[in-house]
């Protein structure tokens, strides 16, 4: 028979009403989530250190890793960041915040294995803070703002393994063949950094995701690398410079987002019939839609606005009743008031009866153009109302 271990359990309070646990003797403590060891004195032993506490720590040029590193002066702060992280608890429940000062610290700062709901978060001063390189493996939610990395050797910014980071005012500009940013394994959010000099700015590999947000840098080989099911998505007006390249099953997304609501869609449709003048052009009036997700089609205008510059694609569709053989029929797509127009579909009737034309285009559209639907026919027509034979489709594909 298999010999049970007991483990004494409870809230750090009822563990302290216990007493002391027996030298020896495994405790848990589940409101900081410790496991210890009694001592015999009442003095335990973590085995995972937890937080119990939001922590503060200084790190200064002219301080000193004797100090305890919780005022900011020289006689409080620590000389290193080596040392402020080396006291971070591997379990981290409540935020801890390293400040480091303007100067230069020849450090790799690295941290390993630290999980818990609450976040560390490394804030330099400006852009005057500079570290060799930065390094996370298997941190679940880290904050880096303000850092500069310098080291040629070694990638600027190396976080593996965890859960979410977040890169606020970064720098990685030192000409070097390794990257400036690399997540794998995990997400990551580059905001307002700066990349420039690098084999790769933003490289994301092995399920891992970046979001670039208004980045800038300039000499990079390739600004963007995807690989092993990875996805970057950029948004902001400014990018760093370079190629992207997407490897196996992984996402570039310039939308700045992967979701369908979120992107111009719209399918626009009749619920009435309609008349046509003859030997001229007859605006197609289509008062329904569903969906429209940006709000970008007037239902009342039947007049569609471009919320935003791209390559749109576009799908016309119009049922003609009862149309006469000979007669000539066409749709097309104005824009911007009839400035420009395309036609969708152009066809002779060959026999008598109902005829449906259908085309497809694809245009380049500046934020703010318009476009509208028109028929064509060469004698007065009319034009079916069901919302499966007359509609317009319109989406933006980049």
């Amino acid at each position: 028979m298999a010999n049970k271990i007991q483990v004494r359990r409870g809230t750090k309070a009822q563990l302290a009403a216990h007493g002391p646990l027996d030298a020896g003797e495994p405790g848990y403590i589940t409101d900081t989530r410790e496991l210890v060891i009694g001592s015999g004195t009442g003095v335990n032993t973590p085995l995972v250190s937890a937080t119990s506490a939001d922590i503060t720590y200084y790190v200064r040029t002219d301080g000193s890793d004797t100090n305890t590193g919780l005022a900011n002066t020289a006689g409080g702060a620590f000389k290193t960041i080596g040392k402020a992280t080396s006291l971070i608890p591997q379990i981290v429940n409540h935020a801890v915040t390293i400040n480091i000062a303007a100067g230069t610290y020849n450090e790799l700062v690295e941290i390993h294995g630290r999980s818990g709901k609450s976040s560390i978060t490394l804030n330099g001063t400006g852009t005057t803070t500079y570290v060799k390189s930065v390094y996370m493996f298997g941190v679940q939610q880290a904050n880096i703002n303000n850092l500069t990395a310098t080291d040629a050797g070694q990638i600027g910014f190396y976080f593996h393994s965890g859960g979410w980071a977040q890169f606020s005012g970064c720098v990685s500009t030192t000409a070097t063949a390794n990257d400036g940013f690399n997540v794998s394994y995990q997400c990551g959010v580059l905001r307002n950094c700066v990349v420039s000099n690098k084999t790769g700015a933003a490289i994301s590999c092995n399920s891992g995701t970046i979001t670039v947000d208004s980045c800038t840098g300039t000499g990079n080989a390739i600004a963007f690398y995807g690989d092993n099911s990875a996805s970057i998505t950029t948004k902001g007006t400014t990018v760093p410079a370079g190629a992207s390249f997407v490897g196996s099953a992984s996402v570039l997304n310039p939308w700045g987002d992967n979701t369908t609501s979120s992107r111009t869609g719209i399918f626009a449709y009749k619920t009435t019939a309609q008349a046509t003048l003859a030997a001229s052009y007859t605006k197609i009036i289509l008062p329904n839609r569903s969906p429209d997700y940006l709000l970008e089609w007037n239902p009342t205008t039947s007049v569609f606005t471009a919320a935003k510059t791209g390559i749109y694609l576009i799908i016309g569709k119009c049922l003609f009743s009862s149309v006469p053989a000979g007669t000539t029929l066409e749709t097309r797509v104005w824009r911007n008031g009839g400035v420009e127009s395309e036609v969708l579909a152009r066809t002779i009737v060959a026999a008598a009866g109902d005829t449906l034309l259908t085309g497809t285009i694809t245009r380049f559209l500046n934020a703010g153009d318009v476009l509208e639907y028109y028929a064509y026919t060469s004698t007065a027509q009319t034009i079916a109302s069901a919302a499966d034979s007359t509609s317009l489709q319109i989406y933006r594909l980049s």
